[in-house]
């Protein structure tokens, strides 16, 4: 298992559906991808790829199947599966709580929604549906980069790619159907200080922090390097200054991201004025999740 912790466990997405623990994706898809679809407001399109990639079989887990397989035989993970993995799955219906039952109309919409979603992330070649024979169609993920290759990890042992770890676990919580464009932007941020913070204090102290619980310091105009403080080499995240602003705000309210106001960083380095030290919380034990054995799920799928 690496540094990250990605291993054959997983964790329950939805009923019947299961999906990795924690996953990667890379810097430059965030930039190239996600960026400019949260700019053309398409975030639930952006939510929809974070999931299918987080239940897509991974290489390793693929066995004969295509690697990026989203497994639907022999689950429940239909459309309208999808759509409520990723928004309120109450968005279409007309009906008090108590009286919900399965509506034909709500279920359509729901499966027109996700269609739409799925064409614009194919459009952008991060995906390709083919026919299953039974009416329903196969999804297959592919590389982030959105350049066709197959789907793979960024951050496996020989890749050169710059990573962001994704936690399954947070996008399995209720809170993440009511995430907007902020939330994301604000959750993307905090993990790639996360993982810079981890990787220092592995070397300075030889301590290996688990993602999402590293203590940081970047302003909102390091990640998109309107400061021009990124060294060389760094994938910059081209989003608002204040939307990255709004969205670690938005992580502070939700309770994933402590702030501290101090003049001494958690490297021990001393600022001339108080700064705001970042404290992720997202592998807190409030967002855990049941592990499942991948390995064992894609051999009885």
């Amino acid at each position: 298992m690496s540094r990250d912790g990605v291993a054959s466990k997983g964790i329950e997405y939805g009923p019947g559906t299961t999906g990795k623990g924690l996953f990667r994706v890379s810097e430059r898809y965030v930039a190239d991808h996600v960026a400019p679809l949260v700019e053309g407001r398409r975030h639930d399109a952006v939510k929809l790829d974070l999931v299918l990639r987080g239940v897509a079989l991974s290489p390793q887990h693929a066995g004969k199947r295509i690697p990026g397989t989203v497994l639907r035989r022999g689950t429940r993970l239909d459309y309208a599966a999808l759509h409520d993995l990723v928004r309120d799955p109450r968005r279409f219906s007309l009906n008090r709580p108590e009286d919900d039952d399965d509506d034909p109309v709500e279920r359509d919409k729901k499966r027109e929604w996700v269609r739409e979603q799925l064409q614009i992330l194919e459009g952008r070649n991060l995906l390709v549906r083919s026919d299953m024979g039974d009416g329903r169609r196969l999804i297959t993920m592919l590389c982030d980069l959105g350049n066709g290759e197959p789907f793979d990890d960024p951050g496996a042992k020989g890749s050169a790619r710059s990573y962001v770890t994704v936690l399954g676990t947070i996008l399995t919580t209720p809170d993440f159907r009511t995430w907007g464009a902020p939330e994301i932007v604000g959750y993307l941020c905090a993990m790639v200080a996360d993982r810079y913070a981890r990787n220092a204090k592995q070397a300075k102290a030889g301590v290996d922090l688990p993602p999402g619980s590293a203590t940081w310091y970047r302003q909102a105009r390091w990640f998109n390097n309107d400061n021009g403080f990124r060294p060389e080499g760094h994938v910059a995240l081209p989003f608002s200054t204040t939307t990255i602003e709004r969205g670690l705000k938005s992580m502070r309210e939700r309770g994933y991201v402590s702030a501290e106001r101090r003049k001494k960083g958690p490297d021990g380095r001393r600022f001339q004025h108080p700064r705001l030290i970042y404290e992720n919380r997202f592998n807190q034990p409030g967002f855990a999740a049941d592990i499942i054995d991948l390995a064992t799920r894609a051999k009885l799928a």
